[in-house]
């Protein structure tokens, strides 16, 4: 039933001929209010599906970043609060901050500590790191 149906029926009173329009007014309400929740549960799937296909790719790339470490042994990693970076400190004495969406390395400390291996490492914040050795902890930021 359309609108235009409801409005033309000669045998209704103005007052059934307005409840009618009402009727098929709120009934035309609903569908688009049907669709358009459609729509959002639809985009939001796809987003969803899509930042699952991002953390699957993030995690096989760390795993890559990893493996092409593992001769260096990492012995800490923190992801940032945002989890846009992760740091990586390795036994050689180096951190390595990685951007996770790029997958590139954004910075690079060698041998902060001179001739002591790090064995922790966290973020304060987004923008700060902490490491720390068995005697020194550095703030970098």
């Amino acid at each position: 039933m359309t609108l235009e149906w409801a409005r033309s029926c000669p045998d209704l009173s103005a007052a059934e001929q307005a409840f009618l329009d009402a009727a098929v007014q709120a009934r035309d309400r609903e569908i688009e209010e049907a669709e358009q929740r459609r729509k959002a549960e639809t985009e939001a799937r796809i987003e969803r599906e899509r930042a699952e296909d991002r953390h699957r790719a993030d995690q096989a790339e760390l795993a890559r970043v990893q493996a092409e470490r593992a001769a260096k042994q990492i012995v800490a990693l923190a992801l940032s609060p945002d989890q846009r970076r992760l740091a990586t400190s390795a036994r050689d004495g180096s951190t390595w901050v990685w951007d996770l969406r790029r997958r590139t390395p954004l910075l690079s400390l060698t041998d902060p500590i001179p001739g002591q291996e790090i064995n922790g490492v966290a973020f304060v914040d987004e923008m700060h790191l902490v490491t720390a050795t068995n005697y020194a902890v550095r703030f970098i930021g």
